[in-house]
């Protein structure tokens, strides 16, 4: 009998980047590509004492997302 195992980890790059880079524990993350319009967040992590607070999400402008945390 064979076996498949599919898995959907959307945070691993900045979990993974996080874990390597010790000094980013605790500042916020984003991943952002290229769009016609300019940089774009793709994926961001919050540090934990502001997960809840985060307004920042995912096809956000880069540079408002940078003026969000910058507050």
């Amino acid at each position: 009998m064979k076996r498949v195992l599919c898995l959907h980890l959307p945070a691993w790059p900045l979990q993974r980047l996080r874990r390597d880079r010790p000094e980013l524990r605790h500042e916020p993350v984003a991943l952002y590509d290229e769009s016609p319009r300019g940089p774009i967040v793709v994926r961001y992590a919050p540090p934990e004492r502001a997960r809840r607070e985060s307004v920042v999400a995912p096809g956000m402008p880069a540079a408002e997302a940078l003026a969000v945390e910058r507050r």
